[in-house]
């Protein structure tokens, strides 16, 4: 009885310290065994605008990427791509989508879930993800632009590209490896391609990681930029 009591007493004073530290200590695990069982992509892209991608389109995009790619950056012998895809649109794109779809169950349910949380989302992608190369819709492109997220592209390239839209991107379209794979072709004609700075929240993810991955991803700008069509290509 003595002991019961005793863990009774502690518990009572105790109690939050205990539900707070089990909750971290909850996360912590969490956390670990997410990133443990994480595959290591030598590429990461993030999406994020109003097209809503099939697996199918996933797979097409990513399988383009990995044909570009120069090397194998993680050494792991394969080299792959993982394309992040956020559907995230804007008032109007939203209202227009809905009307299309009528009342398909897709639709409805980015209506009532994705709208009110999506632009938080890609807000922390951004600031914390590990995507550095991106493919965004204008509107989300601009919202970050603003807060100088994106880099110059002369600091990549060596010089600004002679279809640049601004400093910091180019129209997907008008890049010669869009052209050339068809799986590029399900993007939006408006889609900006473009490049993010460091995130800022690499002193908590490993700051040497994330500056090789930086590197790595400059360099692969690098070569989807030289990449040239073939003499004898047809547009489909």
């Amino acid at each position: 009885m003595e002991l019961k009591s005793k863990l009774s007493n502690f518990w009572y004073y105790h109690k939050w310290k205990i539900i707070i530290g089990g909750f971290f200590l909850f996360v912590l695990i969490l956390c670990i065994t997410q990133m443990a069982g994480r595959e290591d992509y030598d590429m990461r892209v993030l999406y994020a605008g109003p097209h809503i991608f099939t697996e199918e389109e996933v797979k097409a995009v990513e399988d383009a990427f990995s044909q570009l790619l120069s090397k194998d950056y993680n050494g792991d012998g394969v080299k792959n791509c993982e394309l992040r895809d956020m559907t995230i649109m804007t008032d109007a794109q939203l209202s227009a989508a809905i009307e299309n779809a009528g009342s398909a169950a897709s639709m409805v349910m980015y209506n009532n879930f994705s709208a009110a949380n999506m632009e938080s989302s890609f807000s922390q992608e951004i600031f914390a993800g590990e995507n550095v190369i991106c493919l965004l819709d204008p509107a989300w492109y601009s919202k970050v632009k603003e807060n100088d997220g994106f880099v110059p592209l002369a600091e990549v390239l060596g010089k600004k590209p002679e279809k640049a839209l601004d400093d910091c991107s180019v129209l997907l379209k008008d890049a010669d490896f869009a052209v050339f794979f068809p799986a590029f072709d399900v993007f939006p004609e408006d889609t900006i391609l473009c490049m993010r700075r460091v995130s800022t929240a690499s002193v908590f993810t490993g700051v040497k990681k994330a500056g090789e991955r930086y590197e790595n991803h400059k360099e692969i700008l690098k070569k989807l930029f030289a990449f040239t069509l073939p003499e004898d290509f047809v547009p489909g």
